[in-house]
């Protein structure tokens, strides 16, 4: 099997370190340590967790206003200086670890798509916020921020739905959703 097609199935090793940017105030002099990525260990997943490598993120206005505002932001409701925030709440992820209580639901090499809003018992934990995000090789997701996925349609219509994480499967044209159902199919005058 060919380096990329490894990585495509998760099937190389996984690395000790985990390369992450976090924000530890406003401005883009406070993004990592000296202008640089941090490293720490790989983080560890439990029976009902699922480790994820983040495979591509991307960076909107959400993401400039948290840079520009820092502390100030209304959706940062902690010292940032003490826990920073690692942004990126657009990802594609794939899984390379799964504990043995979700075995029977996900693999290794599944792929998803995350959005940012996560809710749980009326708490949004927003993806990038609340909950470490993209700006990260790997990341552990919980039961808390993981739902039985519900089948969709076609990626063209993502952003059509409501903004919760996606699972994409097969070539990239079947997605699943995490949490709640997605919306009806959208009527052609609507695309």
């Amino acid at each position: 099997m060919d380096k990329l097609n490894k990585y495509r199935r998760a099937a190389a090793p996984l690395p000790e370190q985990n390369r992450l940017w976090p924000l530890y105030g406003a401005g883009f002099d406070n993004l990592g340590l000296d202008g640089k990525p941090i490293a720490r260990p790989l983080p560890q997943y439990g029976p009902d967790e699922l480790l994820v490598r983040h495979d591509a993120v991307g960076l909107c206005f959400s993401d400039i206003k948290i840079i520009r505002l820092g502390e100030d932001h209304p959706r940062i409701y902690r010292n940032m200086k003490e826990n920073p925030v690692v942004q990126g709440h657009e990802v594609s992820m794939t899984v390379v670890g799964v504990g043995e209580n979700l075995r029977d639901q996900y693999a290794v090499g599944d792929r998803f798509i995350i959005q940012a809003d996560v809710y749980f018992d009326g708490v949004n934990l927003a993806y990038g916020y609340e909950i470490q995000g993209g700006l990260s090789q790997y990341n552990v997701i919980d039961q808390l921020r993981r739902k039985r996925p519900h089948r969709a349609v076609g990626l063209r219509h993502r952003g059509l739905r409501a903004k919760v994480p996606h699972r994409v499967e097969g070539r990239g044209n079947d997605v699943d959703y995490w949490g709640i159902p997605p919306h009806p199919e959208p009527s052609p005058l609507s695309l």
